[in-house]
């Protein structure tokens, strides 16, 4: 649906009458990369996807390309994006829109995910055109936890989150493509909590800590508190254990008391609960990474970057290397969904994702190269089978 209409924008922005053609620039760069974000996501969970920047006709089959193939498509077409400087590198209003700053992230991604040396170099002169452009800061040590708060949503860190909404809002079961606000907390709430000063009790009980997340943090570090929460530890707290259950929970995303006020359809799909893509920590580490990890030459040092985000968090300073800053990563952005996209793109998924490294006991196989790629549905794989290009299955 993202691709159909950023599409869509492509193909007849050009005959729109009475709009200037810098504000024309700016939504064909906000199409392309919203198109390159869309297509990312299905890159990374299916590889050889079909790839098309022109909507198809009835049968509605192109031909479906290697990941490799995928990736030159979609990294040439955020070159043009960012290098028409048509988006701004930050927005004062109608925050959530695409900017500069943004599609420079996703280009790191991509870029660093592919392991593409051509283009790190490239990948880093947008990192430091970010960090130097003086437009995006770290919150405080003192403002870490408010950042994960309603009020703390788009701080001075935040380059790009999904926008939701619970005053009004009108997702229900019966229309969940309605405008309104995110079931992620109920997804990770606690099932039939009670006693709890902070959070509410609609959970679900899905997407529990491991076991082991705790242990990730260093002793002081400030982010522990305001990532894991441990309702054993809360006077009077009681909820219904779920699946695997551990004890730890994700309390970046937890369902806020009244986090969903407001809302007039169902309460447990809007809650006002922006989702974080992309911070100003990450800049900052993948700056760190791509200076010290892939020997890029960076305006400024891997190891002051890193230690920019390790000093807010109340921690002394070390070395940037791989192993470094791939720990830095893991603490910052737990509960994120980077974790596991670092380890396959850093070729440790099958050391780091075993039975033995599991503390609960609940992983029973370890991740093996041909886990990279998710199958495609079958209902996918019966939708072009009568056509001119049928799907070939993942290897999985």
């Amino acid at each position: 649906s993202g691709v159909n209409r950023a599409n869509c924008v492509h193909k007849y922005m050009p005959g729109v009458q009475n709009i200037k053609d810098d504000v024309k620039a700016e939504m064909l760069a906000e199409a392309t990369v919203l198109r390159t974000w869309y297509y990312t996501q299905m890159w990374k969970l299916w590889g050889n996807i079909p790839y098309y920047e022109t909507n198809l006709d009835f049968p509605y089959a192109t031909p479906q390309m290697k990941a490799d193939e995928v990736y030159a498509n979609m990294v040439v077409a955020l070159e043009e994006a960012i290098d028409s400087k048509a988006l701004p590198m930050k927005r004062t209003a109608e925050l959530g829109r695409v900017t500069q700053a943004a599609a420079m992230m996703l280009y790191a991604e991509i870029v660093m995910y592919q392991n593409d040396k051509t283009r790190m170099q490239k990948a880093l002169d947008y990192m430091e055109e970010i960090i130097t452009s003086g437009q995006y800061a770290l919150v405080s040590s003192a403002d870490l936890a408010n950042m994960w708060e309603p009020a703390g949503e788009w701080s001075s860190e935040t380059i790009l989150d999904i926008n939701f909404f619970s005053q009004g809002a009108y997702r229900s079961w019966g229309s969940p493509l309605a405008a309104g606000g995110t079931v992620l907390p109920t997804l990770m709430g606690m099932n039939s909590m009670s006693g709890s000063a902070k959070y509410g009790n609609e959970g679900w009980g899905f997407f529990p800590l491991t076991a082991s997340a705790p242990k990730a943090f260093e002793e002081g570090d400030l982010r522990k508190a305001v990532t894991v929460y441990e309702p054993a530890k809360e006077a009077g707290v009681t909820y219904t254990a779920r699946y695997q259950d551990t004890g730890f929970y994700n309390a970046k995303y937890l369902p806020r008391l009244d986090g969903n006020a407001g809302q007039i359809a169902d309460a447990t799909l809007n809650y006002g609960t922006n989702i974080r893509l992309y911070r100003y920590s990450e800049t900052l580490l993948n700056a760190a990474e791509l200076i010290a990890v892939h020997g890029c030459a960076g305006k400024g040092s891997a190891d002051a970057y890193l230690n920019e985000v390790r000093t807010r968090a109340g921690l002394g300073n070390v070395g940037a290397n791989l192993e470094s800053i791939l720990h830095e990563r893991h603490v910052e952005f737990m509960g994120e969904g980077k974790r596991y996209w670092d380890l396959v793109r850093l070729g440790q998924a099958a050391s780091v994702l075993t039975p033995a490294n599991d503390e609960g006991g609940y992983r029973t196989k370890a991740w093996t190269e041909n886990k990279k790629y998710l199958p495609f549905p079958q209902s996918e794989m019966d939708a072009t089978a009568s056509t001119q290009y049928p799907l070939t299955q993942n290897n999985y």
